[in-house]
């Protein structure tokens, strides 16, 4: 099965987002998947988030994605040269799943992408362990149009 078509059709568009840290912190927003002439797709999320001490804060985080028939990269998009995961992607019922190990630094991030083909939704789950941070976090993402 080529998981290219199926995953720039199902990410296009915009989604709704809200995002869990284990410290209690959370986040929410918007998110826009856009086609790219460079990659093949342009992730942009916008949103607040709600820090334990009652502040919020703006965030904006953008990536580009670039998707092959069984695996799919995700670049920086301040470096677009700079690959931040890769990840093969498998099919588990009616979902597309990929994991995936980002060192920043001394930082480790281990991934799990989870694509669910059949309601439209998807997941990002981040444990992030070194010297300088250490949390997890859990984003949902639901198709909003």
């Amino acid at each position: 099965m080529n998981f290219k078509k199926i995953l720039f059709k199902m990410l296009l568009g915009s989604w709704s987002y809200e995002r869990v840290f284990d410290n209690g912190n959370r986040g929410n927003g918007i998110l826009e998947i856009t086609k790219n002439n460079l990659f093949d797709l342009k992730y942009s999320e916008s949103g607040l988030l709600y820090l334990n001490d009652g502040r919020a804060l703006n965030s904006k985080r953008k990536y580009y994605f670039r998707l092959y028939e069984k695996k799919l990269d995700i670049h920086f998009f301040e470096r677009p040269k700079s690959l931040f995961q890769t990840m093969k992607l498998d099919q588990i019922d009616k979902s597309l799943i990929g994991n995936a190990i980002h060192l920043c630094e001394e930082d480790t991030y281990s991934s799990k992408y989870t694509f669910k083909l059949d309601d439209k939704t998807f997941q990002i789950k981040h444990i992030i362990n070194g010297p300088k941070k250490s949390y997890k976090s859990i984003t949902y993402y639901k198709k909003i149009k």
